[in-house]
């Protein structure tokens, strides 16, 4: 007859290691739980509108307010803004540029930041994301595109333009995270241009380089500019695309948007020797001017 033995007594120093393998295992448990859980406040930084302490907005700058569904089909209300251009756009009628800023920005940093824009002749449509500024909900590529599609139609009745007329007077320029949202409206309209700043390939590319795998399948925001780009430039008609990007970011490497660029040889793309994550705003005016100027 077989007879159990009986479980041998763990040593002082065999307990003491079974617990340090105990609490390792709690503690990862609970840093992939908070990443989980808060990977949202990992990946927006939203930042207050500019004049939530003040009522006045730059000379030249409205409000355009809207509504988007929310994820209980809540009304969240939305406020983005569009800056009168300050110069003529002569022969060409209206024309308009959309604006997507990037992470901890927020829609009212680009009239200073485009104002040679407003110069030529352009309405400059500054889109805030919800759970940025003064608009309600939180950021997701859902909410996102639903706020950019909304903000699109809020402007074509304040110009008293059919939004499929504008479609076509329209460039969209993202930076950053707003590279994802420039993509997300181009995808759902036919727009004339379409120019991303410091772009990236996927969130999920991007979660692989900074937590490593198996923990960037946790990631739960997914945008894969890649797979809409492609799409994008395969269409009958599609936007004129160019790219920019600084030689020194640190943040997005310069290889995502070189991988993006070889979509389709349509793409157009400037690498900036001297120009950074943030810089690059700012030094990309040139080949910006220049892809407008050539835009058929």
């Amino acid at each position: 007859m077989w007879i159990p033995s009986r479980p041998c007594a763990m040593s002082k120093g065999g307990r003491r290691a079974m617990g340090g393998i105990l609490l390792a295992a709690a503690l990862a448990g609970a840093f992939v739980w908070l990443l989980y859980a808060f990977q949202e406040a990992l990946i927006y930084h939203p930042l207050p509108s500019r004049i939530a302490v003040r009522d006045e907005l730059p000379a030249g700058v409205e409000a355009l307010q809207y509504t988007i569904e929310g994820p209980r089909r809540e009304r969240l209300r939305q406020e983005s803004y569009l800056a009168l251009p300050t110069g003529s756009a002569g022969s060409k009628g209206i024309r308009v540029a959309v604006l997507f800023h990037g992470n901890a920005s927020s829609a009212l940093d680009w009239p200073e930041a485009a104002g040679y824009l407003r110069e030529r002749g352009f309405h400059l449509l500054m889109v805030e994301y919800p759970g940025y500024g003064r608009g309600e909900g939180e950021p997701s590529p859902e909410s996102i595109e639903l706020a950019s599609r909304e903000a699109f139609r809020a402007l074509a009745e304040r110009l008293e333009v059919p939004e499929q007329e504008l479609e076509r007077r329209t460039v969209a320029i993202g930076h950053s995270l707003g590279s994802a949202a420039a993509l997300l409206l181009a995808s759902d309209r036919d727009l004339q241009q379409v120019i991303l700043l410091a772009p990236f390939t996927s969130s999920m590319d991007l979660a692989r380089r900074r937590v490593g795998w198996p923990l960037c399948l946790l990631l739960r925001h997914r945008y894969d500019n890649r797979s809409l780009l492609a799409k994008i430039v395969d269409r009958q008609r599609p936007p004129e695309v160019l790219i920019v990007h600084g030689a020194r970011d640190d943040i997005i490497p310069p290889g995502m948007s070189r991988r993006l660029a070889e979509i389709s040889p349509a793409i157009s793309r400037v690498e900036l020797p001297e120009a950074d994550h943030v810089t690059v705003v700012d030094t990309s005016r040139e080949a910006i001017l220049d892809a407008l100027s050539d835009a058929k």
